[in-house]
């Protein structure tokens, strides 16, 4: 799966993890600041000089359309298909917890779905 390449791939020219110095801290916070933002294609290498342009802007949509079809096939939709099952196997001691914050986040979930659709439609 190619969520993040500069990221998984190991071709970020940053600090890379090492497991004798490097924390989960570290990770989380990498994380957060290079993929959890809102153009996370702008911190793959090479790629943060095109920010602004016609091509720049319609590749990072592409990269942000990308992302949300593989959270939905890898990300909710294994736990969702799982939970109508009569014995769900998925998560364990997680369940509880993932169930909970669908119920809880279920309109706010709702519309991020819709939006991302509005946005497929607009993009394609």
């Amino acid at each position: 799966m190619k969520l993040f390449p500069g990221f998984c791939a190991g071709t970020w020219s940053g600090p890379g993890w090492s497991a004798k110095d490097s924390t989960l801290l570290q990770v989380f916070v990498s994380i957060q600041g290079l993929i959890l933002v809102k153009d996370p294609y702008f911190n793959e290498p090479g790629w943060e000089p095109s920010r602004g342009t016609h091509h720049g802007d319609r590749e990072s949509n592409k990269y942000n359309l990308n992302i949300r079809k593989y959270t939905l096939q890898h990300a909710m939709d294994p736990f969702l298909t799982d939970l109508l099952k009569e014995t769900p196997v998925l998560y364990g001691e997680f369940r509880k917890v993932i169930e909970l914050h669908f119920v809880q986040r279920r309109a706010e979930i709702e519309a991020q779905l819709d939006q991302w659709t509005k946005e497929v439609r607009y993009f394609h």
